[in-house]
C-alpha cells in the first residue's frame, strides 16, 4: 500500500445573523462530588537469602602405589630395628623431665611491672602487713595494718584486690575494696576457688568473702572471737583426719595467743564451723627461760607455714624466737581445754620437734615447695635460716646487714628465694651461685621505708609481689637467669645442703 501526500480545499464557516434577541439565564445543574485516590502501584520485591546447605566433604583415600620393587624391601628390612631401637629409647628417656615450656620472653634483669597504692591506705597512714595470689596467678589482694596499737583496734582498713591481667589498669584504684573495722595481718585465697578469700583481723576475727557475689553481698562468714589475739597467719588445708576425697577444705588460723584453729567451710552453705584446735606451749620450747615458765604457758605464733608435700604438718616461728615443727593431727601430746565462744573444746599441743631458736622474735617461715624438708626462717636478729626440718640445728645460716621481715621460695628454683628487709631492700638469693649474699639487691622505695612482705606468684614464673610501711604495692619481674630451671639437678643439690648442718 502506497501514501501519498493530498491538499484539500479551505472550508469557511460563516457566522449566522439573526436579529432575534437572545435571552439568558444562570442556573445551577448539581452533579456528583468528585472524588480522588491515591494508591501505589504494587511492584517487585526482591529478597537475597542464603539457602542452607550440607558441608561438602571431600574424603581423602590415600592412594598406595603398589611396588614389588625388591630394593624397597631390602632397605625396610635393614632399618626397621634401628628405627625401633631409637623409638623405644625416647619412650625411657629423661632428658626433659623437669622441663616446663615458657612462651615468654627471655628478660635480662628484674624489671618493676606495676607500682599500685591505696589512697586511703595511704592518707590514714596504714602499712601493707600481707600479699596474697590467686591460684590463677591473675588476682593480687593486699591488706593493711598500724603497727602500733595500745588495746583493742578500731582501726579503719581494707582488703583491695587487682586483676594484673587487665589492660586498662589504675594503679591508684583498686578494683575492689573490701572495708573492715580493724586491722587485718594475715590472708589466703582458696586454692581451687579463686573466688573465696579469708582473712584474720588483728582482734581474732576469722572473715571469709565470696568474690563472685554483688559488691553488696560479699562476706560471707564473720566469726568473732575465734582468736584473743591478732591473728598472723593463715592457710587452706585438707583435713587430716578424713581419706574422703570430697572432704571440705580447713582453714588453719594462727595467732599471736600460741592457738592454732581448723574449721571447715562448707561453700555451699557458706558457713564456717569449728572443728578443733591446737595450742603451743612453752614446755615445747627448748630455751633455758622456758623451764622457769608453767607448763601450760601459750606462746604467741608469729608465722606459720604448711608443707606443700604433706598438709598435715607445718612449722610455727614464735615471738620468743623459737621454731617448731608441727602436727595438725590430734596424736599424741598434751592436753589442755580454753572456752571458746562459749564451747570448750579439748587442745592438743602442736609442737612435735622444737629446732633451734633465734635469739629474736621470728617474722617469716617458708616452707620449700621443691623438698619437703626444707625450711626457711626469718627473725629481727638479721638472719636467715635453712632448716631441714628433721634436724634440731640449721644448715645454713645466712647474716644480713639488717632484720628480714619476709620471705618467700622461688615457685619456679628450688635454690632460689627473696626477702624484704627493715632498710626497704628486695634481696634475692640463688644458693647455687652463692650461699651467703644476695645475688640481687634492690631498693624497692625509700630507706625509710621496710619492707613488710614479699611473695611469689604461684602459677607465674618469676613474679612476685613486695609490700612496704608506705602500703604501697609492687609487681616484679625476675630475670631468666633467676626464673627459669637451671637443670633437673637443682633439686637434688638443694636435698644434699640439707642434709649438712652447721
Amino acid at each position: 500500500m502506497n501514501f501519498t501526500d493530498v491538499t484539500c480545499d479551505v472550508v469557511d464557516i460563516l457566522p449566522v445573523d439573526t436579529k432575534e434577541d437572545k435571552y439568558v439565564r444562570d442556573a445551577l445543574i448539581q452533579t456528583d462530588s468528585r472524588s480522588f485516590a491515591s494508591r501505589s502501584s504494587q511492584v517487585i520485591k526482591r529478597k537475597a537469602v542464603n539457602t542452607q546447605t550440607e558441608d561438602s566433604t571431600v574424603k581423602y583415600s590415600p592412594h598406595l602405589v603398589q611396588s614389588n620393587d625388591p630394593s624397597l624391601a631390602r632397605f625396610l628390612e635393614t632399618v626397621t630395628p634401628s628405627v625401633l631401637e631409637v623409638l623405644s629409647e625416647n619412650v625411657n628417656s629423661t632428658a626433659f623431665v623437669g622441663y616446663d615450656v615458657d612462651w615468654s620472653e627471655n628478660v635480662d634483669e628484674i624489671t618493676c611491672t606495676l607500682s599500685l597504692s591505696d589512697p586511703s591506705a595511704i592518707e590514714n597512714e596504714l602499712e601493707l602487713s600481707c600479699i596474697t595470689w590467686s591460684a590463677q596467678g591473675s588476682l593480687v589482694a593486699a591488706s593493711f595494718s598500724q603497727r602500733d596499737h595500745e588495746d583493742w583496734c578500731t582501726h579503719k582498713s581494707s582488703v583491695v584486690l587487682w586483676n594484673t591481667d587487665r589492660t586498662k589498669l589504675d594503679p591508684k584504684k583498686a578494683q575492689n575494696a573490701l572495708e573492715i573495722s580493724s586491722c587485718i595481718p594475715s590472708l589466703s585465697f582458696h586454692p581451687t576457688n579463686p573466688a573465696i578469700l579469708a582473712a584474720g583481723t588483728f582482734n581474732g576475727e576469722v572473715i571469709i568473702w565470696d568474690l563472685s557475689r554483688d559488691e553488696s553481698n560479699q562476706m560471707i562468714v564473720m566469726l568473732s572471737s575465734l582468736h584473743s589475739e591478732p591473728i598472723t597467719s593463715l592457710a587452706w588445708v585438707d583435713d587430716p583426719e578424713s581419706t574422703a576425697a570430697s572432704a571440705p577444705r580447713l582453714l588453719v588460723s594462727a595467732g599471736l595467743d600460741g592457738k592454732v584453729l581448723l574449721s571447715s567451710l562448707n561453700e555451699r552453705n557458706k558457713t564456717l564451723t569449728l572443728t578443733s584446735g591446737l595450742v603451743l606451749l612453752a614446755e615445747s620450747f627448748s630455751n633455758k627461760k622456758s623451764k622457769f615458765l608453767p607448763p601450760d604457758t601459750t606462746m604467741g605464733i608469729s608465722s606459720m607455714s604448711v608443707g606443700h608435700f604433706d598438709t598435715a604438718s607445718f612449722i610455727a616461728g614464735s615471738e620468743s624466737g623459737g621454731v617448731f615443727r608441727c602436727s595438725l593431727s590430734h596424736s599424741g601430746g598434751s592436753r589442755i581445754v580454753h572456752s571458746i565462744s562459749q564451747e570448750d573444746l579439748e587442745f592438743s599441743s602442736a609442737a612435735q620437734l622444737s629446732l633451734s631458736p633465734h635469739s629474736s622474735p621470728v617474722t617469716c617461715v617458708s616452707c620449700s615447695p621443691f623438698y619437703r624438708n626444707a625450711v626457711l626462717t626469718s627473725s629481727y636478729d638479721a638472719s636467715i635460716r635453712l632448716f631441714n626440718s628433721l634436724q634440731i640445728d640449721p644448715c645454713l645460716t645466712i647474716r644480713t646487714s639488717n632484720p628480714v621481715l619476709g620471705l618467700d621460695w622461688s615457685n619456679s628454683r628450688p635454690m632460689v628465694f627473696a626477702a624484704v628487709t627493715a632498710a626497704g631492700q628486695l634481696l634475692v638469693y640463688d644458693l647455687v651461685l652463692n650461699k651467703n649474699a644476695p645475688t640481687l639487691t634492690l631498693q624497692i622505695g625509700s630507706k625509710s621505708r621496710e619492707g613488710t612482705f614479699v611473695r611469689f606468684n604461684p602459677s607465674r614464673r618469676g613474679v612476685l609481689a613486695t609490700g612496704d610501711t608506705r602500703g604501697e604495692l609492687k609487681i616484679w619481674r625476675l630475670s631468666s637467669q633467676l626464673s627459669e630451671p637451671v637443670d633437673t639437678k637443682e633439686i637434688s643439690e638443694l636435698e644434699s645442703l640439707c642434709e649438712k648442718s652447721e
